[in-house]
């Protein structure tokens, strides 16, 4: 209320478009400028009921792996919505016991609150609270709610999904063992020096913690390549309880592995 009465201050002709829910009562949802193009959470579900239709993607569950009875990770509210699909048989060979799986994450928010993305990614296990372990090779498209984004944000999406899903295994696998080979240094001073030098916002204690995450885990690899590394950071952007300085860990490992590729 009082941001519209500051608006009808400033700008008497001002307009906007309203979305109200009739429920016993109206209740305003959202206020947002007539430039927005709404794109409504039905649709998105709809379009999700397709995918697993066609094409096999299915609602991700704590230890999909072993196709543990669990919550499915769909999530809804009146302020925005979240999905995590997963692919349950293309398995993707690294080295470390069971693979590494395909899996997206999607969200929206017909409120205003936030674009269309997609988040597609290679994964190895889903916790009970649905963090992704080992998440690698992530990919992002956002479609901000503006122009034809109605138009545009399944066209896309589509057709990136479709190309994720039909990839060859060996596609990814021969990648991995690129980077599995692309050594970052020959010493753990080396290596640190190297990660540094990429002008991250990590520090170099950071870095060194990624690398003795990686020493504990045998499957994460050899800690002075490009992979392991990367399976480092992934750790210890897990045990961050921030989201905004793991995303900055999840970037630094993407500037990582950009190395390899």
């Amino acid at each position: 209320n009082a941001g519209l009465a500051k608006r009808a201050a400033t700008d008497p002709d001002a307009t906007a478009a309203m979305m109200f829910h009739r429920n016993g009562g109206l209740l305003c949802r959202s206020v947002t400028s007539e430039r927005y193009t709404r794109i409504w959470n039905s649709e998105v579900t709809a379009r999700l009921l397709e995918l697993n239709g066609r094409h096999g993607w299915q609602p991700a569950t704590p230890s999909i792996r072993v196709k543990a009875e669990g919550e499915a990770a769909l999530f809804a509210s009146d302020h925005d919505l979240f999905a995590f699909l997963a692919h349950p048989d293309r398995v993707i060979q690294d080295g470390s016991v069971g693979g590494l799986r395909r899996g997206f994450f999607v969200w929206n928010s017909e409120v205003g609150a936030a674009s269309l993305g997609i988040s597609a990614f290679l994964f190895r296990e889903i916790c009970g609270n649905f963090i992704v372990w080992g998440a690698e090779r992530v990919t992002e498209l956002r479609i901000r709610h503006v122009g034809t984004a109605d138009q545009r944000a399944w066209g896309e999406i589509r057709t990136a999904l479709r190309t994720y899903s039909d990839q060859s295994p060996e596609e990814d696998e021969a990648l991995i063992a690129r980077a599995q080979r692309t050594l970052l240094g020959g010493t753990k001073d080396e290596v640190l020096d190297r990660v540094f030098g990429l002008r991250t916002t990590l520090s170099r204690e950071k870095i060194g913690a990624a690398y003795t995450a990686t020493l504990q885990h045998p499957d994460d690899g050899d800690p002075a390549s490009v992979w392991g590394m990367v399976n480092g950071l992934t750790r210890i952007s897990q045990a961050t309880p921030y989201a905004d300085e793991r995303m900055a860990v999840d970037r630094a490992a993407g500037k990582v592995l950009a190395i390899a590729f």
